[in-house]
């Protein structure tokens, strides 16, 4: 059995880390992973809030990933008040009533596709119908999960592992929408213990990497950047 719980209350960011660090431990002892068995080594992948909590993970417990690859991801801020403008956030269930059950009103999503683009997507680098797909499978975030998230520390200076940060050249929600000259810093600080610490600016693309047109090339430099480090 299951309830879901409150977007004001249990959904706050550190309830979600703990819950990240409780699988990725059990994960590590060998549960979940039938015939693979145990793993010898774990990789944390993450994006956008993914990242947040990826980041949070590894400054609260350093040795519990042997490396990390956070996509649309940054540290800079540089225009907070205009990205939760751009966000337009509407009560989910008066959006789309009916589609995210038992969800109370602490939970929000896009009022429409263009803010859904508006925050995710660059122009020329994505299809409508993506667009529009990406609306259809869209799941609510929690209120508390945005306010929580300034609690965590994500000051991630004793992970020795090796790091990889890469965004969007246009990510709006990282960069203000321009991550040249803006992006290296102050992540290498954020990680200044890492093995190898690489930051990468994807041309051409917004936040939502996963949905542009050129999306396989930065997924050849998160496998080339797991192999050449040996994970």
């Amino acid at each position: 059995m299951y309830h879901r719980v409150s977007g004001y209350s249990e959904s706050q960011a550190s309830n979600q880390l703990a819950i990240l660090a409780y699988f990725t431990n059990t994960l590590r002892q060998g549960n979940y992973t039938d015939s693979i068995g145990q793993p010898s080594k774990i990789v944390h992948m993450g994006l956008s809030f993914g990242s947040v909590l990826t980041t949070a993970l590894i400054a609260s417990y350093p040795n519990i990933s042997d490396g990390v690859a956070l996509t649309g991801s940054g540290f800079n801020g540089t225009n907070e008040g205009a990205l939760w403008e751009a966000f337009r956030l509407n009560i989910a269930s008066t959006v789309s009533p009916g589609k995210w059950p038992g969800r109370d009103s602490g939970y929000l999503t896009f009022g429409d596709p263009f803010a859904n683009s508006a925050i995710f997507l660059h122009p020329g680098m994505y299809d409508r119908e993506v667009l529009l797909y990406t609306q259809e499978i869209r799941h609510p975030l929690a209120a508390m999960e945005m306010v929580s998230e300034a609690r965590l520390n994500l000051l991630a200076t004793h992970f020795t592992g090796p790091v990889l940060v890469i965004s969007g050249e246009f990510d709006f929600a990282v960069c203000g929408g321009n991550c040249n000259g803006v992006f290296q810093h102050p992540a290498a600080e954020i990680f200044a213990s890492a093995k190898t610490f690489e930051a990468v600016v994807h041309p051409g693309v917004g936040h939502g990497i996963n949905f542009s047109f050129n999306a396989t090339g930065a997924y050849s430099v998160v496998m080339d950047f797991v192999a050449k480090n040996g994970l």
